[in-house]
Parts: structure tokens; sequence; C-alpha cells
């Protein structure tokens, strides 16, 4: 990922629930994307947003990956 064009390597840090990963910069049309990623398994820890632009500008927004697995039903 971090040699696709317009993604910075940010390295290594914290995800919210306080796990170690490492985190990859990207810019969108109005935030800054940040990926964090465990690079032991490749798994997704956390994605996050700041809003660079708008009314919602400055705010950060989480999305965390406590658990994940397969499912034989959704809902």
């Amino acid at each position: 990922m971090a040699g696709l064009k317009g993604v910075k390597l940010v390295g290594s840090v914290k995800d919210s629930a306080g796990r170690g990963g490492t985190a990859l910069e990207f810019q969108e049309a109005r935030s800054l994307g940040r990926v964090t990623v465990d690079p032991r398994t490749s798994a997704i820890l956390e994605y996050t947003f700041t809003w660079t632009s708008g009314p919602g500008k400055g705010k950060v927004t989480h999305h965390t990956v406590l658990s994940m697995g397969f499912t034989d039903k959704i809902g």
C-alpha cells in the first residue's frame, strides 16, 4: 500500500485501543485518511478520517476494528 501514488508511510503508531500497528496516510477530497494495519497479520486495526475542510474541519472520526470473522447471517 505504501508504494501507491499519494500514500505516505507514517510508521509505527498505536490505534485508539492501544494496539501497535503501521500507519499509512492519504489525502481524500475533504479529509486526511489514515489506515493502521497490524504488520504481523495485515489486518486493518483502524481507519481514521481527519476532516480538512467544510463544517466538520478539524473533526476526527475513528473506525476501530476490535474483532472480525465469518458469519452465516447478516443482522
